[in-house]
């Protein structure tokens, strides 16, 4: 399979609120992976490809959630009661301010990864 993503992901379990366009209902996770293109999270109901979701992240390092406009670009399955789906939702609309601290985000762990593998 080709990899078409434009970006590295980093793996950060960061927490997720995320609501429908439709509904006002927010609903939370943990993040698999991110990059600055999109993220990975497991979910508890099958979203179907391009529905569209207003996403918060948060980061300890911040008070106020990163806020995104996504869409679901796939769902697969996986093997577990609580989450049995599992989403990639590609950003829509970010501001450069939010894009600026997911790549800081990415780069920080990528910085963490390469010391602990220098650590051996």
């Amino acid at each position: 399979m080709i990899d078409k993503r434009k970006d590295s992901r980093a793996k950060h379990s960061l927490a997720v609120t995320y609501l429908y366009a439709w509904d006002d209902l927010k609903i939370s996770s943990q993040s698999i992976d991110i990059s600055p293109g999109g993220i990975r999270l497991p979910v508890r109901r099958r979203l179907e490809p391009g529905t569209v979701l207003e996403l918060e992240i948060h980061w300890h390092l911040f008070f106020d959630p990163i806020k995104i406009t996504g869409k679901v670009a796939w769902v697969r399955e996986r093997n577990s009661d609580h989450f049995p789906f599992e989403l990639g939702v590609q950003f829509l609309e970010i501001h450069a301010d939010d894009l600026e601290t997911i790549r800081r985000i990415c780069y920080d762990q990528s910085l963490e990864l390469a010391y602990i593998e220098w650590l051996g």
